[in-house]
């Protein structure tokens, strides 16, 4: 809203209001939606990716701990 502070009247001053007002509400609208994302996506996306590395480490902690028994090491 800075460009609309520099001009004091005229058509010009009253588009820059305009220009600035939408880009606030977009602006706005944006940030609401990436943290909307953020809570419908990403986090249980986040969780499942965490619960599948742990899955996998226990799953090769045990095949290194079978191989190391076949093996007798």
């Amino acid at each position: 809203m800075q460009a609309s502070n520099d001009l004091s009247s005229g058509t010009v001053a009253n588009a820059w209001h305009f220009i600035a007002e939408e880009m606030a509400t977009t602006a706005e609208t944006h940030k609401t939606m990436a943290a909307l994302m953020a809570e419908d996506l990403v986090k249980p996306l986040r969780a499942f990716a965490d619960s599948q590395h742990k899955s996998r480490k226990n799953i090769e902690g045990n095949v290194d701990k079978t191989a190391r028994s076949l093996l007798g090491i």
